[in-house]
């Protein structure tokens, strides 16, 4: 969320706003209702604190197809990540995404996976973005839910890619 406070606080310092499932929501919105999705349960567990091996284990649970050496990487990270962070109280205050989001004054774009397999963009949220971002696109990336741009990386490489090379020649906002 660090570009975000930086295109919504010195937007003359942003020339375009990626963000990759962002902590979207309308107001009054769950973050996730209805049954676990893996990306929830995995948050759930990290939430309590665990090692390496804990997490390199739950990946292999989780995502049976994932590559390993990514799925090492992976837990090599989230294992370093404050467990705070996992269970919601961590540094993502979801109640000043919308008001930064106001303040977005250069071409901005949001790709997302699917809500129902764990993402946390909603529609609601999207509702909401477009109403408030003046040049805002937006992209599912259909089959995944979070972390789309570590599950689907060429997809997400290639989306932001095109996003950026179609700023070419416009004037900055």
């Amino acid at each position: 969320m660090t570009c975000l406070s930086v295109a919504a606080g010195w937007s003359r310092l942003a020339r375009a706003l990626v963000l990759e499932e962002p902590m979207l929501l309308a107001p009054g919105e769950e973050l996730w209702p209805g049954s676990p999705s893996p990306f929830q349960e995995e948050c759930r567990r990290l939430a309590e604190g665990m090692t390496y091996e804990e997490v390199l284990q739950l990946e292999r649970e989780l995502y049976p197809d994932a590559n390993a050496a990514e799925s090492r990487e992976r837990a090599l990270h989230l294992s370093r990540v404050d467990p705070a962070v996992f269970a919601g109280r961590g540094p993502i205050d979801r109640s000043e995404v919308e008001s930064k989001l106001r303040r977005v004054r250069v071409p901005t774009i949001i790709i997302h996976g699917d809500r129902a397999l764990g993402g946390i963009v909603s529609k609601g949220g999207l509702e909401l973005a477009a109403s408030v971002v003046p040049d805002l696109t937006v992209v599912r990336i259909p089959g995944i839910g979070h972390d789309v741009h570590w599950r689907r990386a060429a997809e997400f490489k290639s989306t932001v890619v095109d996003f950026l090379e179609s700023l070419e020649g416009r004037p900055r906002s």
